[in-house]
């Protein structure tokens, strides 16, 4: 008897302070605060875990590559805010490993070598590949002293490889050449070097095809 009278006095104890106290809902106060810290911890959560967005490039300037008739423009290119390699290149080879190591500086590179007469579609690719498609490549044609009677120029052949394969991906551009001086033969001396006239429409022509802005001339 004395469990049981216990038992109903702790259950009539129970009711009374439920009575004395009753329940009460959180007021909006409390909601709209909890609602809040919810939200914003979503929200950090939600940055934290976002995949993080690719540096964008900040690389900026044109380097030339290439053997003696390019460094005929090189007042006029350097004129116009284009780096002109100091080394002469007369092989695919040697501009294809100098390209290498500079697509992470520059945003264009100019390629215009006419004394390796091995150049075939390969080593365009090769460059590209290297340079990557944050950088634009600009690859100019050539135009060949004319071959002794009977010999063969390999002329035509080198570029037609240049226009089929540089135009292929969507950084290169091409810088014909060859049949701008067909157009306009006094952009060259006798000498086969580039006249004033010559070294000023081929910086120019560079300059617009890497995208750079143009200088300004006011000064």
């Amino acid at each position: 008897m004395k469990r049981s009278t216990a038992v109903v006095i702790l259950a009539c104890a129970s009711f009374m302070l439920g009575a004395v106290v009753p329940w009460l809902p959180p007021s909006e106060e409390v909601r709209a605060v909890a609602s809040t810290s919810s939200s914003r911890d979503v929200e950090v959560l939600s940055a934290q875990d976002a995949a993080p967005v690719a540096e964008k490039r900040t690389n900026q300037g044109v380097l030339a590559l290439g053997d003696d008739r390019m460094h005929d423009a090189r007042e006029c290119l350097e004129d116009r805010g284009v780096n002109v390699h100091p080394r002469i290149m007369r092989s695919a080879e040697e501009v294809i490993e100098a390209a290498a190591s500079a697509a992470q500086r520059y945003s264009a590179i100019l390629v215009h070598i006419e004394g390796d007469e091995r150049l075939v579609d390969g080593h365009i690719e090769r460059l590209m590949a290297q340079a990557g498609p944050g950088t634009r490549v600009v690859w100019a044609t050539v135009s060949l002293d004319a071959a002794p009677w009977g010999a063969f120029s390999p002329e035509e052949r080198i570029n037609a490889s240049i226009r089929s394969v540089i135009t292929r991906g969507p950084q290169g551009r091409l810088l014909d050449w060859q049949r701008a001086l067909q157009r306009n033969p006094e952009w060259n001396s006798s000498g086969a070097s580039m006249t004033s006239t010559g070294c000023e429409e081929y910086a120019r022509k560079v300059v617009k095809l890497a995208g750079m802005p143009r200088p300004d001339r006011s000064s």
